[in-house]
């Protein structure tokens, strides 16, 4: 599990995370709380029956994008595999998750896996994002499982 932070960005354990503020919406920007995107990982992988093992959180000093990693445990068999994070209150990046046996997430923008799903700050993003996620997961559990 990999999560880079030399250029500024702080760890924060994840009750931290649920403090910080989110902006208003515009027009054409919904932003999701960092805290909501983890949530919404956390539970479309907890549905296929992955153990959450260890999580890293971080942000930039000002709280506007977050960096995250977490650790899993597949009930099927002996391996984990690795979810990297990344949200941007700042219009600098999408919500973007990150999935596979390998993820490298830096606070540089650097981030890596085996598949990465990105999804635009709009007013769906709270609604497709389970989906998404459900998605690339279910093929990792389908063939771990056989």
């Amino acid at each position: 599990m990999t999560l880079m932070l030399h250029m500024g960005g702080e760890a924060i354990d994840f009750d931290e995370l649920r403090n910080l503020p989110t902006p208003d919406p515009t027009a054409s920007h919904v932003p999701l709380p960092h805290h909501s995107v983890v949530d919404m990982v956390r539970n479309a992988l907890g549905f296929f029956g992955h153990e959450l093992l260890e999580e890293h959180h971080a942000v930039t000093p000002d709280g506007m994008n977050y960096f995250g990693v977490l650790s899993l445990r597949s009930p099927y068999a002996d391996y984990t595999d690795m979810v990297g994070l990344r949200n941007s209150h700042k219009k600098q990046f999408p919500i973007d998750i990150a999935i596979g046996s390998r993820v490298f997430v830096y606070d540089n923008l650097a981030f890596h896996a085996d598949h990465v799903i990105r999804l635009k700050h709009t007013a769906n993003a709270k609604r497709d994002l389970p989906g998404l996620v459900s998605e690339v997961i279910e093929p990792l559990h389908l063939a771990r499982r056989g």
